[in-house]
């Protein structure tokens, strides 16, 4: 959510963001572990930290085809796995809140944690 408000002219500060745990049972979701994977499937691992989503979309739409129910792949901004789930494809029962709170987002604290 950060990088896409911190494309903004100005970064919004009177909108208030909160954070939702859940916690989700995905049955059949595919796991992409590294750029190589998706350079493979035609993803140009140069240019994945930009805003193009053409080809990593029409993978998505292709696990979702063949019945996945989510995606697990390398995140474009950090070093860590993104978590992409088709909720039309989970159950109701199968969502549900971790905590019963939502967390507020402070920005200003987020950055300096994370130097961004």
């Amino acid at each position: 959510m950060h990088a896409l408000l911190s494309s903004q002219p100005v970064f919004p500060s009177k909108i208030r963001f909160f954070v939702h745990q859940l916690k989700v049972s995905a049955e059949k979701t595919i796991r992409f572990a590294d750029l190589r994977t998706l350079g493979k499937l035609g993803v140009d691992v140069s240019r994945y930290r930009e805003r193009d989503y053409s080809r990593t979309q029409s993978i998505a739409d292709a696990a979702c085809f063949l019945g996945f129910d989510g995606l697990i792949a390398p995140s474009a901004r950090w070093e860590c796995l993104n978590a992409v789930l088709f909720t039309d494809r989970i159950p109701s029962e199968r969502i549900e809140l971790a905590k019963r709170e939502p967390t507020p987002v402070a920005w200003d604290a987020w950055r300096k944690r994370t130097r961004r």
